[in-house]
């Protein structure tokens, strides 16, 4: 319980393959969550479901070529930007990014997308 109050969490520039599904789940004040520049490959369902204030995650350049359709969901209250450049994203998924009430920013540049499913982006 020693990291309630935890805002910020940098795990940037590691060699982190994999995220354990409960992994932040006590982190519930966590704003900014660094992620970048590690080998992930994918991102699995609920990941960070309870990370209601979480408005920032940078996930570029980490290898990533798939992300779960309920990785990012509208538990996602806070969540305003999602950096997902520098990746090997090839298909965003039908609703991938959708009914996250405050998102403003998602930064895809710099992957191989060839598909974008209906309504990735509806709010």
């Amino acid at each position: 319980n020693g990291l309630l109050n935890l805002t910020s969490l940098n795990l940037a520039s590691n060699e982190i393959s994999d995220l354990d599904v409960n992994l932040f789940k006590d982190l519930v004040n966590l704003k900014d969550l660094f992620l970048s520049k590690n080998n992930l490959k994918e991102l699995g369902p609920f990941l960070f479901d309870n990370l209601i204030r979480l408005e920032t995650i940078y996930l570029d350049s980490s290898e990533i070529s798939s992300i779960n359709e309920f990785t990012f969901n509208n538990k996602l209250i806070s969540l305003r930007s999602i950096y997902l450049t520098n990746n090997n994203l090839v298909e965003i998924s039908p609703y991938q990014f959708s009914n996250i009430p405050q998102l403003t920013n998602v930064y895809l540049s710099n992957n191989q997308i060839n598909k974008i499913g209906t309504y990735a982006f509806l709010t």
